[in-house]
């Protein structure tokens, strides 16, 4: 059957590998950046990763650094660093960091652009025009993706809510892939960005706006985090931190195109409303939205559970069998599989369910998802 209308596009070029950072001041000088305003948190600079990074500037000068990004970045703290950064006389911008860091890094940039609060700004494709400065991404977790992805999700602390913004304008124009920047990443932090990487190849692949382009994205990253997350997590190997790297990139690239699901509109929730970290929100609940989804598509759960190295004698069983292999991944990976483990109270449910059933992630699932469906699931995972 031929689609009515399928579009892909990747604003992001992107470049990788051990010797990616040589050229940095290079890569940036061609984008037109002379100053560059570099967005990243006071950990990063105070183990000298952000150093890495800056002393392969050349003669890029850096106009300022803006070093108070948090794991749950907030609309305040957004525009905190817009002001910063107009203050800054930049004509470019740097982020170094992971998700939260490269997203607070592009919502800085719409403030910068478009001026007001960033609330005025929230939704999808309302952005009608580029941004003003280019922004350059430096991923040091491999996860989000967000080097790559036109979206960017920020916390409204007073709401307790996530906001998606999603625009091709907020994509990145460069990516720089440099796997020795993941080195020393945590082993629970490699799972739980790990994790997040698996959510986004899995949920763009089943979702209702999936394309081929995305399809191939997101089953190579599958591939790949079945084959190196494992190892990544472990620690000491350079080839699976690539691997994860890139299997990440591939998963942003997909969601970019295809959306995501279930998994995120409740992990969302779980983050705006009990600041459950991210990655750990979408491994609690991402193999409990599939079963739910698992009717829905059936031969695109299966595809899945090839890449995670299971199978069935039937769309069906296998794509359980892929389902089973999450939850086995999951808990190699010392992810938490239950509420109570990241400190959600049952009392809470009603609530969640209420706010992921709202959640423009919910939108794109296989299958209609309500509230009370959303309620079901966290419920068997109170259990």
């Amino acid at each position: 059957m031929v689609p009515d209308f399928v579009e892909f596009g990747l604003p992001t070029r992107i470049t990788g590998g051990d010797d990616a950072l040589a050229g940095l001041g290079d890569e940036l000088a061609a984008l037109g950046i002379t100053r560059v305003f570099v967005v990243t948190d006071s950990f990063l600079r105070e183990t000298g990763l952000v150093g890495e990074v800056i002393r392969h500037l050349g003669r890029v000068e850096i106009a300022g650094i803006f070093d108070r990004v948090r794991p749950n970045s907030g609309v305040d703290l957004v525009e905190e660093g817009a002001g910063c950064l107009a203050a800054s006389g930049a004509d470019g911008i740097l982020a170094v960091g992971g998700g939260s860091h490269i997203d607070t890094a592009k919502a800085l940039n719409l403030v910068h652009t478009l001026g007001g609060r960033l609330l005025d700004h929230q939704g999808a494709f309302n952005i009608a025009r580029p941004l003003k400065l280019p922004l350059v991404a430096v991923p040091t977790t491999a996860g989000t993706g967000s080097e790559v992805t036109p979206a960017a999700v920020i916390w409204n602390r007073d709401e307790r809510t996530k906001l998606t913004f999603f625009s091709p304008h907020l994509a990145p124009r460069l990516a720089v892939l440099a796997p020795a920047l993941t080195r020393d990443l945590p082993a629970f932090l490699t799972a739980a960005t790990g994790f997040d990487a698996l959510s986004h190849a899995v949920e763009a692949y089943v979702s209702v706006t999936h394309n081929p382009f995305a399809d191939a994205l997101a089953l190579a990253a599958v591939r790949r985090i079945h084959r190196y997350l494992g190892r990544a997590v472990a620690g000491g190997d350079p080839e699976a931190r690539w691997g994860m790297q890139t299997a990440a990139t591939m998963g942003g690239m997909a969601f970019g195109a295809a959306l995501l699901g279930g998994a995120h509109a409740i992990a969302h929730a779980l983050g705006g409303l009990c600041e459950v970290g991210h990655g750990v929100a979408v491994a609690l609940v991402l193999p409990a939205v599939c079963s739910f989804n698992l009717d829905a598509c059936p031969e695109r759960f299966a595809a899945i559970a090839h890449g995670l190295g299971a199978s069935g004698p039937d769309p069906v069983s296998a794509g359980a069998a892929g389902i089973e292999a999450m939850q086995s991944l999951r808990a190699m990976c010392g992810l938490p599989a239950r509420l109570s483990a990241v400190n959600v109270p049952a009392a809470l449910i009603p609530a969640l369910a209420e706010l992921a059933a709202t959640d423009a992630a919910i939108v794109t699932n296989p299958k209609p998802m309500t509230a009370a469906d959303i309620a079901a699931i966290l419920e068997a995972l109170a259990l």
